[in-house]
């Protein structure tokens, strides 16, 4: 759509002349820019959220630099997904945190249809929410207990619908379609395991094409060879960690978790 109206606005007004395939490409950059200065203000606000005292507006601007000038800035610039995912996940907990479970739950999903990690989102919102129905417990409040887990299941729901429904794409035209029903032609994942709860679930295509095209799995990047790139997200690492545990510790002595 994006790619249709640039493509317009350089025929029709500009008088230039563009092929679809380069105004696709030039729409990408634009949307990704785009997307990376709603993810830097997201992240501001975000950040505003968590601190609190008289220098809590300069501490946000800073941590919104330190997310817009990191080594791999460059990804943001280029029609990649990191943008998109930045700005979702950031506008999730944006909502997470103004009580928007709903909303936080879409905005994640969103992040999940970018990049299959934004599955993981689905951590912090069943955590956030389980709290919330746990205090509503406490307080002898059993409607809004309801209502917590309740909002808490559609919008963990809608974190991993993208990634189910790309599962049951590839289950549906892989797995399902007889020209690949035979022996010899039948994908490696096109069986029942316990990853796809025996059959409950749709086969997942996307491990196996990442582990057999890419090299890539959970901690493969751990390596001699890769020791660079694990020394660069060290101290990245390192701070999340700490933050993590930082925010399960405020859970457990019943403080505000923003």
């Amino acid at each position: 759509a994006c790619a249709r109206a640039l493509t317009r606005v350089l025929d029709g007004v500009l008088g230039v002349d563009v092929s679809f395939e380069c105004a696709s490409g030039v729409s990408a950059v634009l949307v990704s820019t785009l997307a990376f200065a709603v993810a830097c203000e997201a992240a501001r606000r975000l950040a505003r959220r968590a601190f609190r005292g008289g220098h809590s507006d300069a501490l946000a601007l800073a941590s919104a630099w330190l997310f817009a000038l990191n080594p791999a800035n460059v990804f943001y610039g280029i029609a990649y997904t990191e943008s998109g995912f930045s700005c979702a996940s950031f506008i999730g907990y944006l909502a997470l945190a103004d009580g928007w479970d709903v909303a936080s739950g879409a905005a994640f999903g969103a992040a999940a249809a970018f990049r299959s990690n934004g599955i993981l989102h689905v951590i912090p919102v069943s955590v956030v929410i389980a709290a919330r129905v746990i205090e509503s417990l406490q307080k002898r409040k059993v409607r809004a207990a309801c209502g917590n887990a309740l909002r808490g299941v559609v919008a963990c729901a809608l974190v991993v619908a993208p990634y189910v429904a790309f599962s049951a794409y590839g289950d549906a035209k892989y797995c399902q379609n007889p020209l690949f029903a035979m022996d010899n032609a039948r994908r490696p994942w096109c069986v029942d395991s316990l990853s796809n709860a025996y059959g409950l679930l749709p086969k997942s295509m996307y491990g196996f094409l990442q582990r057999h095209y890419w090299g890539l799995g959970f901690l493969s990047s751990y390596s001699k060879r890769n020791a660079g790139n694990v020394a660069l997200g060290a101290p990245a690492m390192i701070l999340g960690i700490i933050c993590v545990s930082r925010y399960f510790m405020r859970i457990a002595s019943n403080t505000n978790v923003y």
